[in-house]
């Protein structure tokens, strides 16, 4: 009877889960066990909640009372590394509760400041998004997998584990695992991209090409996703420059020193901020990496959406079109541009929502696109149509519409409509002026396109116009972006061009800053590269100039910009450079360039503002091929040799010497367009003059030195100097005048030409800032000659009421215009 109920028996004990033996692991399994998630999210997440009465308590907190007491699940657990009593969470869960732990196959970059909830939260969902089985992703976490016992034991001692072995042990769970995964919260303000550990472990997963992922919990990526959809992408920008190994901070001070040196073993140990190259590399992968996930995400929510028949609204179109055209400028990456931009479009017909202004905008944004990619007739037609929907839309009067003629001038740019593309940018600016948005980034464009439009034709408006769109820039907190990034180096090329002092510490911000936000393998980095080494070329500092330009080429080649005008002014500027250092490739560079210049002239339309420009750039080209790349007379007064790597004298305006003897010296400095573009990255060249200054020369020098706030100062303490770049009341002495009795009302300049001085020669000379209202009129003098200061105009020329600094008062502050300041007069005057 007995055997015959065996077999029912048999079957019941078959339906028994099998229980996994606990067995102790060696110290080398040990060292890279993970624990699976789906343990993490029942098990452990309920002993927090049974510790602390909820799951919201940081990492630190559960330390204390879970993984380093005696309430400890491995308090009494021997450890397999070093065989005492104390063991760490993930081998007290494989000797106790067996099953829940292997060799772990992700490793988790975050911070301990994240909340249980957040961290298991974010897990569970990548595992979900992935489609990956929770119980088979096993995570090496530092704090449930290091022994915390030891930790607090060396803390107390005062004995931290060596940087070396703890390094040694960290690349070996890196190489184990083969994939990270960075946890990022709050998706604005991620707390682990300032700690220099997480930072170092995003680089080194990407420099041996380990998978890398970004989580983010479920409630931070609805906000992003709300983020696409209203308040636009800047605060990505500022979460990308955020990213500085340098900033970044440890528990142990001696772990960062340590890793910087390992970085770059050439960092001094008492100024470890000192600008590295080697830490900017590491910053710019990283941002780079944070990118492409941010573009994925943003990607993917579109689809998702569609696939559901949601309703998407037209703003999320533009900034996920905008988040990929940050990216690399590959053909693929342009493909999902237009694409993201014509879902958006046809979604708003199918919609009804043509008359509307966000659709009217995202019009806008397609013709801006197409016109870049040289699609013309395309451009135009939806120029027209976006037009036509903002004025349905009643929208004349918004920030939208503002840039929407903006672009349109942009348009007339590349047409040659030079006086049409200035009118344009003007009532873009009247709108935002009347409309009360002076502070927004589409405000500071405008402004800094007014700058670009003045460059040939009236010089001496030119700074003041980039001055207040780097202001605006600033006061909208934007410096955080491509926009400032530009505005920099407008100013630093205008600077270069009149040899004035601060060019090379602007371009060197502006590109730090293109390497901080993750652009450096962008088309406008490479046209900030090109313009650094006209810097140095027009100063010639060949070297130098030489390095920036190859540079840039070799970034327009990888970008597949090889085939275009910007790369045919680079090959050019470049040739001539090779051939001032007498290097023996500069006659193929310069071949390559006529090449392309023909190549494009076919392209183009005969007589059109385009060919004219390229026939320019064949004279250009042409003549450095005749002359054997000769570049003529030094640029520097005085000097007539190149100019050494290595100088001091950086800025080579600041020394500067006139031509000429005693009183009544030239001070001239002339430019000649020989291109049509006002975009500063293909430039007319710029040459000295030996003649009299034109009128226009001077009041450039007028205005240049009003820009940064320039009056004159004498050692006779007197209140008001008077500045006579046209020359002396009688026969152009080349000094300023006194204003009688210290009053300041300084005698106007009658005489200008030929006999206009160098106001720097004046005794005692030196630049102070000044707080003249640069809305009010400045004085133009008659033939070459002006006026700053109290007084009448020169021949010809009208009155300026503007006032200069005392003697002795101290430097005001250039962070903002005067007229913000002093509580004034409204925006810039045209």
């Amino acid at each position: 009877r007995q055997l015959a109920a065996w077999p029912t028996a048999l079957a019941t004990m078959s339906e028994i889960p099998a229980v996994p033996i606990a067995r102790v692991c060696s110290e080398e399994e040990s060292s890279v066990l993970g624990i699976s998630v789906h343990y993490l999210s029942t098990v452990f997440l309920k002993e927090v909640e049974d510790e602390f009465g909820h799951c919201d308590c940081n990492y630190y907190e559960v330390n204390q009372r879970m993984l380093a007491s005696q309430k400890a699940k491995g308090a009494d657990v021997i450890c397999p590394r070093d065989g005492a009593k104390g063991c760490s969470y993930v081998d007290a869960v494989q000797i106790l509760d067996p099953g829940n732990t292997d060799a772990a196959n992700v490793m988790l970059s975050w911070s301990w400041q994240y909340s249980v909830r957040m961290v298991v939260r974010a897990l569970v969902r990548w595992c979900e998004m992935e489609k990956r089985d929770p119980r088979k992703v096993f995570v090496w976490q530092c704090a449930l997998c290091n022994n915390q016992f030891r930790v607090e034991a060396s803390k107390a001692s005062g004995e931290w584990e060596s940087f070396e072995t703890f390094k040694e042990l960290f690349e070996k769970r890196m190489d184990h695992t083969s994939h990270v995964l960075s946890l990022m919260a709050p998706w604005s303000e991620p707390v682990n991209v300032t700690r220099i550990w997480c930072v170092f472990e995003k680089y080194v997963a990407l420099a041996k090409g380990h998978k890398f992922d970004v989580i983010m919990p479920e409630e931070e990526d609805a906000k992003f996703q709300k983020a696409l959809e209203t308040t636009g992408m800047q605060p990505i920008w500022d979460l990308f420059f955020k990213v500085d190994i340098q900033k970044a901070q440890a528990t142990a001070e001696t772990d960062r020193r340590n890793i910087l040196h390992l970085v770059d073993p050439d960092l001094p140990e008492d100024n470890l901020e000192l600008y590295s190259n080697s830490c900017a590399r590491i910053n710019a992968s990283v941002v780079y990496r944070l990118q492409q996930w941010f573009v994925k995400r943003a990607l993917t929510s579109i689809q998702q959406r569609e696939e559901a028949g949601e309703s998407i609204p037209m703003k999320a179109y533009v900034n996920v079109a905008w988040l990929l055209s940050g990216q690399r400028a590959e053909e693929k990456t342009w493909g999902l541009v237009q694409e993201i931009y014509e879902k958006g479009v046809q979604a708003g017909r199918a919609t009804n929502q043509e008359n509307t202004t966000e659709f009217a905008d995202l019009l806008c944004k397609l013709a801006s696109f197409k016109q870049k990619n040289k699609v013309l007739t395309e451009a135009e037609e939806l120029m027209q149509e976006a037009e036509m929907r903002f004025e349905k839309a009643d929208a004349r009067n918004t920030e939208e519409y503002a840039d929407f003629l903006k672009c349109r001038a942009l348009h007339m740019r590349r047409a040659g409509q030079y006086d049409e593309m200035t009118a344009k940018l003007h009532q873009a600016q009247e709108v935002l002026e009347q409309a009360g948005l002076q502070e927004t980034r589409t405000y500071a464009g405008v402004l800094r396109y007014l700058g670009q439009c003045y460059r040939h034709s009236a010089p001496g408006k030119v700074m003041e116009y980039y001055e207040y769109s780097k202001f605006y820039f600033e006061e909208t907190k934007s410096t955080y972006s491509q926009g400032y990034a530009s505005v920099l180096t407008d100013m630093a090329l205008h600077i270069s061009r009149r040899h004035r002092q601060g060019g090379t510490e602007l371009f060197e911000q502006a590109r730090k800053m293109f390497v901080a936000l993750g652009l450096t393998q962008s088309a406008e980095y490479a046209s900030t590269l090109d313009k650094f080494g006209k810097h140095y070329e027009f100063h010639h500092m060949f070297p130098e100039a030489y390095e920036k330009l190859k540079e840039a080429s070799d970034l327009q080649v990888e970008l597949r910009m090889n085939n275009t005008r910007n790369h045919a002014h680079v090959l050019a500027d470049l040739a001539g450079v090779e051939a001032a250092l007498k290097k023996p490739e500069w006659e193929a560079t310069i071949a390559l360039c006529l090449d392309l210049v023909e190549r494009l002239l076919k392209e183009e339309e005969e007589g059109s503002a385009e060919h004219k420009t390229l026939q320019r750039l064949k004279g250009k080209a042409e003549e450095k091929l005749a002359n054997k790349g000769s570049h003529g007379k030094s640029m520097r007064r005085g000097n007539k040799t190149p100019r050494k790597s290595g100088d001091q004298d950086e800025d080579p305006g600041a020394k500067a010497t006139p031509r000429g003897k005693g009183k009544g010296r030239t001070w001239s400095w002339g430019t000649s367009r020989t291109g049509s573009s006002l975009e500063g990255d293909e430039p007319g060249s710029v040459t000295r003059q030996d003649t009299a200054s034109s009128t226009s020369d001077v009041q450039s020098d007028h205005h240049q030195n009003s820009w940064s706030g320039f009056s004159r100062r004498t050692n006779s303490g007197l209140d008001h100097i008077e500045e006579e770049a046209g020359g002396a009341e009688k026969g152009g002495k080349g000094k300023g005048r006194k204003g009688k009795g210290g009053k300041g009302r300084g005698k106007a300049a009658k005489d200008g030409g030929a006999n206009g001085g160098d106001p720097s020669t004046a005794e005692g000379w030196q630049p102070v800032p000044c707080r003249r209202d640069p809305t009010t009129p400045r004085g133009s003098g008659g033939k070459g000659g002006y006026t700053e200061g109290k007084g009448k105009g020169g021949k010809n020329g009208t009155t300026s009421n503007a006032t200069a600094t005392e003697a002795g008062a101290p430097p005001t502050p250039r962070s903002q215009p005067p007229w913000l300041r002093n509580k004034g007069a409204p925006a810039v005057t045209k």
